[in-house]
């Protein structure tokens, strides 16, 4: 992945492929102070402290919220539903529950979603756009049922433009 400090995407990206659950924010792993006179790993060039303040560690409640506000005792990961998984920054990662699946991609990239091993292929679904960079949910629809669902997230493919998409059946 060659970040030489772990920029923003950098640290959202693993932060989801780690199932969702480990900070990764460089000065902050290591707990770097530069007034002890000990050089710090992996570039880093701040103290832990001012890392806590950088923008992804303050996205990170947007995370916990989406997190926190779905079934999570039952949730698991799914290595099978995306049927043009990427590798790297294309990869989609997945976790599922009874009912719903989210799908993060760390770049905004079109993917394909076979619903039948989600069990969400057999009644409507609703389908939206979680931009963990600000929390804001967005394009919330509903669509028939059906075997495969064709994500296509809000912006361009770009670095820095990371999405998820919450699938759940419908009421």
């Amino acid at each position: 992945m060659g970040c030489g400090c772990y920029q923003k995407i950098c640290l959202l990206v693993r932060i989801f492929w780690c199932c969702w659950v480990y900070l990764w924010a460089n000065a902050v792993m290591q707990f770097f102070d530069p007034s002890k006179g000990v050089g710090g790993a992996y570039g880093v060039t701040k103290s832990w402290q001012e890392g806590l303040k950088d923008t992804a560690a303050g996205q990170l409640v947007y995370l916990k919220k989406l997190l926190l506000g779905k079934d999570y005792l039952n949730r698991v990961p799914d290595t099978v539903c995306v049927t043009d998984q990427g590798k790297k920054y294309d990869y989609v990662a997945v976790t599922k529950a009874p009912g719903y699946a989210l799908f993060y991609t760390p770049n905004g990239r079109d993917f394909k979603i076979d619903l039948h091993p989600l069990n969400l292929d057999k009644t409507p679904v609703v389908t939206s756009w979680f931009n963990p960079r600000t929390g804001i949910v967005s394009d919330k629809k509903q669509i028939a049922a059906a075997s495969f669902y064709a994500a296509q997230p809000p912006l361009e493919k770009g670095h820095g433009n990371d999405w998820v998409l919450v699938i759940e059946k419908a009421d």
